[in-house]
């Protein structure tokens, strides 16, 4: 299995209400923002927690990251880890649920 070429741990994204992800990771040529998800969140919980991505996403903050590529800025994917399955509405940004394997096997959400 590759590892990852950056993994950064509660990164700080920016100000407040903005999304506060778990860890970063540049994996397998890829940037994600990883959710470990150990409880069971509400549907609102989520909505929120996704809604804040959303305005992230929307910003444009996340072009001016250091590690973005010069040449095509990419928003990274939302991984949540965990053995619950939610339901998110259509996001302008990619999410997957799931393990390694599945995600790997390309489950999207």
């Amino acid at each position: 299995m590759e590892a990852p070429r950056t993994f950064e741990v509660e990164p700080k994204l920016s100000g407040k209400g903005l999304p506060e992800p778990d860890a970063f990771a540049i994996w397998r040529g890829a940037p994600w923002y990883v959710e470990i998800q150990r409880s069971v969140y509400t549907v609102k919980q989520w909505s929120e927690k996704m809604n804040r991505y959303e305005k992230y996403y929307l910003s444009g903050e996340w072009e001016r990251a250091e590690w973005q590529p010069s040449n095509k800025k990419i928003f990274p994917y939302v991984w949540i880890v965990g053995g619950n399955r939610y339901k998110f509405a259509i996001r302008s940004f990619n999410v997957f649920q799931g393990s390694v394997d599945s995600l790997l096997n390309r489950e999207r959400v």
